[in-house]
């Protein structure tokens, strides 16, 4: 029988990345973390709906913090995350109509846009097994500067940068290597 694939999904709001792997990668053990109680609430309440609360398990926490203590470092064999990525300041002029109807955390990434991006890249190797991914998604502008970061940063390998139609890096993948 083939070894599960270990998922981590940091940031993971509702749940919707966590449950779609579940649903379509049946040989895989999924686990989400995310600081907001609600969308904690949320994601359970999907899982359900669903018929995948067997499959995928959620955890109101910061980040790795739960992880930490089910002993998942060097055995995570991707990481996932659309974190929030949009300054403070930036938050603070988004429209009515989206900000009216979304939480603040779910946007706001600090007083550049980058803390987490900054927390996920240092922090996921100590989880993510040879040759393990983190894959994320990242914010208009962003892209660039994270691509590089990541080339940067000696446990990562072949960096796969995910452009939208119009040319935009919106996904970066990195293997880690060392």
């Amino acid at each position: 029988m083939k070894k599960k694939v270990t998922v981590i999904d940091l940031c993971t709001g509702i749940g919707t990345i966590a449950l779609a792997i579940a649903h379509y990668c049946k040989n895989t053990v999924v686990l989400g973390s995310d600081i907001y109680k609600p969308a904690i609430d949320a994601s359970r309440i999907n899982a359900k709906h669903f018929g995948l609360e067997k499959l995928v398990t959620f955890y109101n926490s910061d980040m790795f913090d739960p992880f930490e203590l089910l002993n998942l470092k060097d055995k995570t064999d991707i990481i996932v995350s659309a974190p929030p990525y949009i300054s403070t300041v930036k938050v603070k002029q988004m429209a009515k109509e989206i900000a009216d109807h979304e939480p603040t955390e779910a946007f706001d990434a600090g007083p550049f846009g980058l803390s987490i991006f900054n927390k996920l890249i240092s922090i996921s190797p100590e989880y993510l097994s040879k040759n393990g991914y983190l894959i994320f998604e990242c914010g208009l502008g962003q892209g660039d500067f994270l691509s590089k970061r990541l080339s940067s940063n000696k446990n990562y390998g072949e960096i796969t940068e995910i452009c939208d139609e119009h040319g935009n890096i919106r996904v970066l993948k990195a293997r880690k290597v060392n």
